[in-house]
């Protein structure tokens, strides 16, 4: 289905129609803000960060494996948090929370705690903006949001605001 076509003069104020459109108008509006913060020379107070959890894997990883033995497989969990824009200090990298499940599921209070880590790793900045997709579980949660109240009101970090935006 090509996502550009319009709709048929006859259906084109319908409800589908008109959630289709409001969604298209939406994801381009949201593309626009993050290619502005991409394109952005940030300041060392700024961190900025496209965040996601990526597919779950399953180690160890041996094709073929029940061919030629079972082994059970724990999983693993990776959290990325990537950097955007450009940022002038060399020494800030992208980030990888990796956790298996043995110590911890994807439950909100367990992605929650990637979060913690990731702003202790960057504890020196003023200000934190992290980009995540709308996943309630991991992302918009009261867990999550408990969690960065306590932080910026605590001592442990010195960031001042950590900016949400959901696309």
């Amino acid at each position: 289905m090509n996502v550009n076509a319009q709709p048929q003069a006859a259906h084109r104020d319908c409800d589908a129609c008109l959630e289709w459109r409001n969604h298209i108008e939406r994801a381009r509006e949201a593309r626009k803000q993050y290619r502005q913060d991409a394109d952005a020379k940030w300041s060392d107070d700024y961190c900025v960060r496209s965040v996601d959890l990526q597919k779950v894997t399953l180690i160890p990883t041996m094709p073929g494996c029940k061919t030629a033995v079972f082994v059970s497989r724990v999983v693993a969990f990776n959290k990325t948090f990537a950097l955007v824009g450009k940022h002038s200090k060399a020494k800030r990298k992208h980030l990888v929370v990796a956790w298996h499940e043995a110590t911890a599921g994807r439950k909100a209070e367990e992605t929650a705690a990637a979060y913690l880590t990731a702003l202790k790793y960057d504890r020196n900045v003023k200000h934190a903006m992290y980009w995540l997709d709308k996943c309630a579980g991991q992302n918009r949660n009261w867990c999550l949001f408990t969690l960065l109240s306590c932080l910026i009101n605590s001592s442990k970090i010195e960031v001042d605001d950590v900016t949400l935006t959901l696309h």
